[in-house]
């Protein structure tokens, strides 16, 4: 399911890119971009979040390839929703929340971030506590 998700964003990325939408990820790559007298453009937000995406799904998969290392992998990929402006991979973002039931992925992490610190704390609580049941 990652590598069907995988394909649909490297896709957007492409498609993204042809359109100049692509270009230096943070303002470190856009220095050395600039002192290769190359186009400095920082990226797109739907680029950068595509790209952000693929990468953590192969920086998940990579580990599985070696029995020594799949077990220092996490128990999931670390995002499990589509980026924004990409709907239409809802469902394909459904099938893999339901082959990793229980995981919520780095998403739900942000997510919980951007709330109060008192609820940031219950939430940070309450993952320990289910950490600990799963354990």
């Amino acid at each position: 399911m990652l590598l069907e998700i995988n394909i649909d964003l490297l896709q957007e990325i492409n498609s993204l890119q042809a359109q100049g939408r692509g270009g230096a990820m943070n303002p470190q790559h856009q220095q050395q971009l600039r002192q290769a007298n190359m186009d400095d453009s920082m990226a797109a937000e739907e680029y950068i979040q595509c790209l952000r995406r693929v990468q953590a799904n192969l920086a998940y998969l990579a580990p599985r390839a070696d029995t020594q290392q799949a077990m220092k992998a996490p128990p999931g990929p670390a995002h499990m929703t589509p980026p924004a402006h990409m709907p239409q991979l809802q469902p394909k973002y459904e099938q893999l929340r339901e082959l990793f039931p229980g995981w919520a992925g780095n998403d739900a992490r942000m997510a919980q971030s951007a709330g109060s610190p008192r609820t940031n704390q219950m939430n940070s609580m309450n993952g320990m506590n289910s950490q600990t049941a799963q354990a």
